[in-house]
């Protein structure tokens, strides 16, 4: 079972153990064919108990952990997306596009964490995800760096530009 402690798995199979040496010790004792059923029944239905309580316990933990990791995608995209809008020498479609691809990452992640079914699986989804996410913000960044060179040194390429062409005419 996946996402329950070893402790837990401990307890659960020492409950077990101590159900199953309770109905060895009811059957022995039985002197009826009907006794000896219920007996076989009642071990039966202990064990069972245990496990489906332990199960729960498993799906629990898995449900909790990928509603976590969610969440947590979900924090991340809203602080990426900040980011994006502190990014002063973006245009509004360069944003928009980061934007998009942050909301594709974190879509993605968010799938793979549903189709995970252990909590490795979805510490790993959640780590990819996150991880795609700030390739995109750093993307952004970048692009950000360059367009504010662009801005910054245009001008003096234009004058830059000028002059060679004037100089090559006075020759």
């Amino acid at each position: 079972l996946q996402g329950v402690d070893q402790s837990v798995k401990d307890q659960a199979k020492a409950e077990i153990q101590k159900a199953l040496e309770a109905g060895n010790i009811a059957i022995d004792n039985s002197t009826t064919i009907p006794e000896v059923n219920k007996a076989l029944n009642d071990a039966q239905n202990a064990i069972d108990n245990i496990y489906n309580g332990i199960d729960k316990t498993s799906k629990d933990n898995i449900n909790n952990a990928k509603d976590k990791a969610k969440q947590d995608i979900d924090n991340k995209v809203d602080s990426a997306n900040k980011e994006i809008d502190n990014l002063q020498n973006l245009t509004q479609a360069q944003k928009d596009k980061a934007k998009e691809d942050i909301k594709n990452a974190a879509d993605k992640a968010k799938e793979n964490i549903d189709n995970a079914n252990t909590l490795e699986n979805i510490n790993k989804a959640e780590g990819t995800g996150e991880q795609s996410i700030t390739d995109v913000v750093n993307q952004a960044k970048d692009q950000d760096t360059k367009n504010k060179a662009e801005k910054e040194y245009a001008p003096g390429e234009k004058s830059m530009n000028e002059l060679t062409k004037s100089s090559s005419k006075e020759i």
